[in-house]
């Protein structure tokens, strides 16, 4: 998701999904979650599951497109860095 120039657009893999207007630009800041939700499954009790992301990128106050973020993992990759936390700050 790029916020920029009052425009939203939500890309997935480098194809842009879809762009809205700055009617829908965040009013506040915002956060970053990764959840699932089962519903209507069709067994009861405990339950686990294991939820793997490849990556995410963030970088504060500046736009990043998806090409120029997925060079930034590559590179972060390439040198044997699996995780960095840059929201602590935040």
């Amino acid at each position: 998701m790029t916020a920029a120039d009052g425009k939203v657009t939500y890309s997935v893999d480098g194809d842009v999904l879809f762009t809205s207007g700055k009617t829908y630009l965040p009013r506040e800041p915002m956060s970053i979650n990764f959840s699932n939700w089962f519903i209507d499954l069709p067994f009861k009790g405990e339950r686990s599951w294991a939820m793997k992301v490849d990556w995410m990128y963030f970088k504060s106050g500046q736009v990043v497109s998806p090409d120029d973020a997925a060079k930034a993992v590559a590179d972060f990759a390439a040198a044997g860095t699996r995780y960095v936390n840059t929201l602590a700050g935040e």
